[in-house]
């Protein structure tokens, strides 16, 4: 997994628990020496996320849940991808297919 830019990345984190995460990375991250990044459909939504993160602004990647592409490239992009989206069932099959 070297040469991600990222080793944390928070997939749906405009979601209500999703910002709880980032809440919690943001006062973390920069303490642990964590790069991190917030990722969901929508730049404006993760824009606000950010903004509210205590802490250096974590990263920001936009990845469309039904777009395969986009979940490949987000996949890339860290060692370690933590999903809230949702429903599950079908959100978590499309992103480990393009994984």
């Amino acid at each position: 997994m070297a040469g991600r830019q990222y080793g944390l990345v928070v997939y749906g984190a405009s979601g209500y628990t999703g910002r709880e995460s980032v809440a919690h990375l943001g006062r973390r991250a920069s303490q642990i020496g964590l790069s991190w990044a917030i990722a969901g459909r929508s730049r404006q939504k993760l824009e606000e996320v950010a903004a509210a993160s205590p802490g250096p602004p974590p990263g920001i990647i936009v990845a469309e849940g039904a777009e395969r592409k986009t979940l490949s490239a987000l996949a890339q992009s860290g060692e370690v991808v933590i999903s809230w989206s949702g429903p599950m069932p079908h959100s978590a099959t499309s992103y480990w297919r393009s994984a």
